[in-house]
């Protein structure tokens, strides 16, 4: 499956860059993004993910990317949605 990202509605944080003359600069703190690969049980095929640790934690916490999708269904882009959706007729065509 393509790569594919996921949008957990986290915004980049912001903060100042404070140098020896307490002058402040603008700077932003970005997630820890990685590529991770899972499998779906359900679909019988690997999903790769560019996704922040934090994400991943959430995943492995719920068990599996079917189970983390079902549950999530506010907080992930367009294409996860789609993917989404494609597990949920699987399940009820069975």
């Amino acid at each position: 499956m393509n790569l594919t990202k996921i949008n957990l509605k986290e915004k980049p944080g912001k903060g100042h860059n404070v140098s020896h003359s307490a002058v402040k600069t603008n700077r932003k703190f970005s997630r820890n993004k990685q590529i991770i690969t899972y499998f779906s049980n359900v679909l019988h095929q690997s999903v790769r993910l560019r996704a922040s640790c934090k994400t991943k934690k959430n995943i492995d916490r719920c068990g599996t990317i079917d189970a983390y999708l079902i549950i999530n269904k506010n907080n992930i882009c367009d294409s996860l949605k789609n993917l989404r959706l494609k597990i949920i007729k699987k399940i009820h065509n069975k």
